[in-house]
């Protein structure tokens, strides 16, 4: 997860963690984010940098403060559904012109990743889930200490998360958080949502679910584990209703926006209360789309549908709500 300062510079000091919420130079400091997991392949040599830093200029304009972005991606070439080129080949074999870890060197400003106040936070995995076994809880618990400490053994100055989504109740919640936690929220996958049905009655239970997720989320958080909650995803089909495909750039986003603005207005509400800390969208696209050639590198990972949850440059309407959230 990387951040920087609203009037561009480069930070030199680092987000830490004050009761239930981050502060920064010791004034209280929010996230509003992206996923923009495609960062990394993006920014290789071989990729496309200078969509990277149009993308992100952006998103700046929008208000967001904060991109997360994948470190992290295995091969080998040639497999279904991965990242290609991969940053891990085969076990212990890592491509440099993709390389992230934490004692690498910036090549471009010379800081090693451990000192660079810009990286906001480590995340562990993208939603690790319970092992099926006696005992997972246990043993999960054991994998997430040790990793943890690993992390913070090489590097004291950042954070670090589970990067769990916290749908599968309080005590798995509790189990999977060490440090700040983190939740998911997805009301189309989980089945609280039909992108084809035009009702207000559609939408409204996936908003109920949406609210009451998000306070259980914070209770779990604020007043068990007394730790910050940052929602680190959440999307929303475009109107499958309106005509064309809803993986389609041309489909209108009605409900999206008006389920964006329900999220940011949740969240800033419970921001004013301590028990929360900010929230990422599901997942900005920015100047691709899914007609581009392969890779196409869109929003959504190549295991899903190119377009299912992308958000362009072109949805001036759901970047504005961002933009307004920011002023808030």
């Amino acid at each position: 997860m990387n951040e920087s300062d609203n009037d561009g510079k480069i930070r030199e000091s680092f987000v830490k963690i004050s009761g239930t919420g981050f502060v920064l130079d010791d004034k209280p400091y929010y996230i509003i984010g992206a996923n923009y997991w495609q960062a990394m392949n993006l920014g290789m040599v071989i990729g496309n940098r200078s969509r990277v830093i149009q993308d992100l200029a952006t998103l700046k304009e929008n208000g967001v403060n904060c991109v997360r972005i994948m470190a992290g991606s295995e091969g080998p070439s040639g497999e279904p559904q991965r990242m290609y080129p991969a940053l891990m080949n085969s076990p212990g074999e890592y491509n440099e012109d993709v390389f992230e870890v934490i004692n690498r060197r910036n090549t471009v400003n010379g800081i090693i990743y451990k000192d660079d106040s810009v990286i906001f936070s480590w995340e562990l995995a993208n939603e690790p889930q319970d092992i099926p076994k006696e005992n997972g809880h246990e043993y999960m618990g054991k994998w997430i200490d040790s990793s943890a400490g690993y992390i913070k053994s090489l590097d004291e100055n950042h954070l670090v998360t589970s990067g769990a989504e916290g749908k599968h109740g309080k005590e798995w919640f509790i189990t999977m958080h060490r440090n700040f936690t983190s939740a998911h929220v997805w009301v189309e996958n989980w089945g609280y949502y039909k992108s084809d049905d035009p009702s207000i009655e559609n939408f409204q239970r996936a908003n109920s679910f949406m609210l009451d997720f998000l306070q259980n989320v914070s209770d779990w958080s604020t007043s068990i584990l007394h730790k910050p909650v940052l929602l680190g995803e959440y999307g929303m089909a475009r109107d499958a209703w309106s005509g064309v495909s809803k993986y389609s750039p041309k489909a209108t986003t009605t409900n999206r926006d008006k389920y964006f603005t329900a999220i940011t207005n949740k969240v800033l509400e419970l921001e004013k209360q301590h028990k929360f800390t900010g929230h990422m969208f599901w997942a900005y696209a920015g100047v691709a789309k899914p007609s581009d050639n392969y890779p196409q590198w869109i929003g959504d990972p190549p295991h899903e549908p190119p377009g299912w949850y992308s958000v362009y440059d072109t949805d001036k309407n759901t970047l504005k709500v961002f933009a307004t959230h920011a002023k808030e």
